[in-house]
């Protein structure tokens, strides 16, 4: 995604809100989905899956413990947001065993959802409390966490896909695309150079 803001801001010349905040800096699964990964994605779901669901929960529980299911099913439409871009990938595949779901990444959103549950109710249950890790601890045991789930868990959904593959052809079909405009703006200024003189 970075990759694609970076490209339409120098071409458009177009400013983008960021898609990530230094990821590697998060200090909890929370920070690092809430604040720092996919900044979008996150914007998006908030007002149209957590909120709403906040809402619905309210009256079953509390208004203080309604956004444990609320995070816990946006993780889940996330998961299954990823099955379906992983389904479109592999539609080229004929066979309808590559068609079939793997619900890696399912698994994988809905793990990281139950963590960042656990994560709001441990900080409501110790509210007024002082203790806490230290900040490089929680960073890094959080960023390792989400490395090493995405390894086990993300990573074999992409390969499958063959994303990699895919991702190398399209790259190189926009950087001919890009070539050939480059090629067709200096020779229209190359024209316009001739006339001229």
């Amino acid at each position: 995604f970075s990759t694609i803001s970076t490209t339409t801001r120098k071409l458009l010349g177009v400013h983008l809100e960021p898609q990530f905040d230094k990821p590697y800096l998060c200090t909890s699964p929370q920070d690092f989905w809430g604040k720092r990964w996919n900044i979008m994605v996150s914007r998006v779901l908030k007002p149209t899956v957590y909120e709403p669901l906040v809402t619905l929960a309210s009256p079953l529980t509390s208004r203080r413990w309604a956004p444990l299911p609320a995070i816990v099913a946006t993780f889940a439409v996330s998961g299954l947001m990823h099955e379906l871009v992983f389904y479109y990938i592999k539609r080229e595949t004929r066979t309808w065993e590559a068609w079939e779901p793997s619900w890696d990444a399912t698994c994988f959103f809905l793990l990281h959802g139950l963590c960042v549950a656990a994560e709001v109710a441990l900080k409501k249950s110790l509210k007024g409390k002082k203790w806490q890790f230290p900040r490089v601890v929680s960073g890094l045991l959080s960023f390792l966490f989400v490395l090493y789930t995405a390894i086990l868990l993300f990573l074999p959904a992409l390969v499958r896909c063959h994303v990699y593959d895919k991702s190398t052809r399209e790259l190189t079909a926009l950087t001919h695309f890009v070539k050939d405009v480059y090629s067709v703006s200096r020779l229209y200024h190359f024209a316009n150079v001739t006339t001229n003189t």
